[in-house]
């Protein structure tokens, strides 16, 4: 059988996303949205995701909730950790697609 060559990997389980390695990270959100209707600085911290989504976005000033980060954002970001650990300290920044 051929594998599917832009299948995505599957998530981890919600149920262990709050002990994943995600659980904390600093996200900028520089998204369409966050422009318009903003929330502190804009910053945000992932906590464990519900239903379909990878990990929640919570605003790191208020706690107020400012999205959900999508299965493929999160594999990227685990991606990017199990290479470079000392990332988890480090700000990233979340955009809109360019659709």
């Amino acid at each position: 059988m051929q594998q599917e060559l832009f299948e995505l990997p599957p998530s981890p389980p919600l149920s262990t996303l709050d002990t994943s390695p995600l659980d904390g990270m600093r996200l900028k959100l520089e998204r369409k949205i966050d422009h318009k209707k903003g929330c502190c600085r804009n910053f945000a911290i992932v906590r464990g995701g519900k239903g379909p989504h990878a990990a929640e976005l919570k605003c790191a000033g208020c706690g107020k909730h400012r999205g959900w980060l999508p299965h493929f954002a999160a594999n990227w970001l685990l991606t990017l950790l199990a290479f470079f650990p000392e990332a988890k300290n480090d700000v990233h920044t979340i955009r809109d697609s360019k659709k």
